[in-house]
C-alpha cells in the first residue's frame, strides 16, 4: 500500500515536471 502511493506521487511529479518543460518551452517560443 505504501509502495504504491510512492509510486504515484512519483509518477505524478514526473508529469508535473513535464508539463513544466512544455510551458516554459511555449513561453520561450512565445518571447521570441
Amino acid at each position: 500500500m505504501q509502495q504504491d502511493n510512492v509510486k504515484r506521487i512519483r509518477n505524478l511529479r514526473n508529469k508535473l515536471h513535464e508539463s513544466i518543460k512544455k510551458m516554459d518551452w511555449i513561453q520561450i517560443r512565445l518571447e521570441k
